[in-house]
């Protein structure tokens, strides 16, 4: 039954999500001083690494749109840079707004990130993506109502905002509790109504082991433990396959898989990991009790404000694609349908030369007469020489995948 239920990806996190109810259960005390440490080092090398390569997916998934790398960047950052200062200046001034977007913003960037690409209808995939986000956060509404108030308040406190009223969270869980029971009851019936048994399977595990990890932990060690170790390591994974490499279907293999995607996240990790550790060295964030500067370092480790907007692009590329293009409207009637037309790479650098023809040889041989052109020939075959061996060293070579682009 794992088998059938489980893909391959998914087990991983499945199998972590299991050992931490297991060990939450049984030593509820040592739980926060096992976990603390490994939550802090896959908060880094998981959590804030799987948002390091954004910049990446939309060329991955359609490289049409990326065919112009100036203005890319340009509209890349742009977008990237303005998304995050306003959300800067919403916390400056509406701090309690702020907060509402940032939740929001969290459970439809964790739930749609869950959804299943094999949904049949779109409503099904936007069904999915509520439910999901919405349990994640009504099981500590509803079992962990203290520690979910507290977090709630050192968020609030920290824009200045003034804390909410206690029955107002009470009343919330009260009311979505019974709203995502009913609505995953019915999500799992269109499932079976449509034939996709399997599919409906999968999801109520999930749903099953989430509630339980929701259930044995507090709010801010169980909602790290699926950040890091469930939606940063799916997200990785997607990834990868969306780069061409295949599932991973051993922990050796998802070894090499992480450490694939870490090499090319690697720039932008560094500048983010920069970013926190001065974030987390300003007095005024210093000041804050415990509660707050988990609250603070959680907050910035997520930033789903801004990369919610280009991760979406590897979530639901394969089901769902953008209706702006021209090949994914829907054609007309009696219209010939559309194709999408075959996008052409740019032959890359680490790419093998193509074996020279007798024309070539040729003039190769008219050429080498001077000093000057046998000087050039050998600091062309240099510098392919070198290219071939910086090739080889990053991973990449003729039999392996032809992503990332050219402009990586």
């Amino acid at each position: 039954m794992w088998a059938r239920l489980a893909p391959a990806p998914q087990r991983y996190s499945y199998g972590v999500v299991l050992a931490v109810v297991a060990g939450g259960l049984l030593a509820p005390g040592w739980a926060g001083r096992v976990l603390g440490p490994v939550l802090l080092v896959g908060l880094v090398g998981l959590g804030v690494a799987h948002g390091a390569c954004d910049q990446f997916v939309v060329p991955a998934a359609y490289p049409a749109l990326a065919r112009n790398q100036v203005r890319y960047w340009v509209v890349f950052l742009g977008g990237y840079l303005g998304l995050a200062a306003a959300m800067g200046l919403l916390w400056w001034r509406q701090p309690g707004l702020a907060v509402a977007v940032f939740f929001g913003l969290s459970a439809w960037h964790w739930g749609s990130g869950d959804a299943p690409a094999s949904a049949r209808y779109r409503g099904q995939w936007l069904a999915h993506s509520i439910l999901r986000g919405a349990l994640i956060f009504a099981v500590p509404l509803v079992f962990w109502p203290a520690a979910t108030g507290l977090l709630i308040k050192a968020l609030l406190a920290l824009g200045g905002a003034a804390p909410l009223r206690p029955d107002l969270l009470g009343k919330l869980g009260a009311l979505l509790g019974p709203l995502v029971v009913l609505g995953h009851g019915a999500l799992w019936g269109s499932y079976y109504a449509l034939g996709q048994k399997r599919l409906a399977g999968t999801d109520a595990l999930e749903a099953l082991l989430l509630t339980l990890l929701l259930l044995a932990l507090p709010p801010v060690l169980a909602g790290s433990v699926y950040f890091v170790f469930w939606h940063s390591l799916q997200h990785m994974l997607r990834m990868n396959k969306l780069a061409g490499r295949p599932a991973t279907a051993s922990w050796r293999a998802l070894g090499r898989e992480l450490g694939f995607f870490l090499r090319r996240a690697a720039p932008l990790l560094a500048v983010s990991v920069a970013a926190l550790a001065v974030l987390y060295s300003l007095p005024w964030v210093r000041a804050f009790c415990v509660e707050s500067s988990k609250a603070v370092f959680y907050c910035a480790s997520t930033c789903p404000w801004k990369s919610c907007l280009f991760s979406r692009w590897s979530c639901s590329t394969a089901c769902f694609p953008c209706r702006k293009l021209p090949w994914c409207r829907p054609a007309r009637r009696g219209s010939k349908p559309r194709r999408r037309p075959a996008m052409r790479a740019r032959r890359p650098p680490w790419r093998w030369p193509r074996p020279p023809t007798a024309s070539s040889r040729r003039c190769k041989s008219a050429s080498r007469s001077s000093a000057f052109s046998r000087g050039c020939s050998a600091a062309r075959a240099s510098r392919g020489a070198c290219r071939r061996w910086w090739a080889g060293c990053r991973g990449w070579g003729p039999t392996r995948s032809r992503w990332p682009p050219r402009w990586w």
